[in-house]
């Protein structure tokens, strides 16, 4: 409903703190960080995973594929979703320069971050049942991906100035 994220005054969504993206990549980055941690200890332990356990994919292919989605995919995505932005450019600069994230660079990041999050993840995962920490490559890349993308106030002008 349209009208539910509307103030008082019936105006859009507001920008929010710069600190609410950098909680929510960060949480990002955590997840995959903890599930990381876990799996490497399961399958370094003999837990889970091993021998004809797995899918039998080629992990060093498979891992290479997913870093590469992880570092490439959030930062070609964010500009396109950000590009809204650039209609109200004047209003979101000032927004930015207050320490504020408007609600297209919010959302924006949010979906970049879920991208570059989600290879990390299927790494882990695929770490887990194949039992070859090699997959464990693109967890890697997707905590150096959502480190890049925490909002700033340099990086958000950065996608302004775009």
């Amino acid at each position: 409903d349209p009208k539910s994220q509307q103030d008082g005054a019936g105006h859009g969504p507001q920008a929010q703190p710069q600190s609410a993206g950098m909680l929510i990549v960060g949480a990002l980055a955590m997840g995959v960080v903890v599930f990381t941690a876990v799996v490497a200890y399961l399958v370094a332990s003999g837990t889970m995973g091993g021998e004809g356990s797995g899918l039998g994919l080629p992990a060093i292919p498979v891992a290479a594929g997913l870093s590469v989605v992880a570092l490439t995919a959030p930062f070609l995505i964010r500009p396109l979703l950000a590009a809204k932005v650039a209609r109200r450019s004047r209003a979101a600069r000032e927004e930015v320069e207050s320490g504020r994230i408007p609600p297209e660079l919010l959302s924006a990041t949010i979906v970049a971050g879920a991208v570059s999050e989600a290879p990390g993840l299927l790494g882990a995962t695929l770490a887990l049942v194949e039992g070859d920490l090699t997959y464990l490559v693109p967890a890697g890349a997707a905590v150096i991906s959502l480190l890049a993308l925490l909002p700033t106030r340099g990086r958000l002008e950065g996608l302004l100035d775009r």
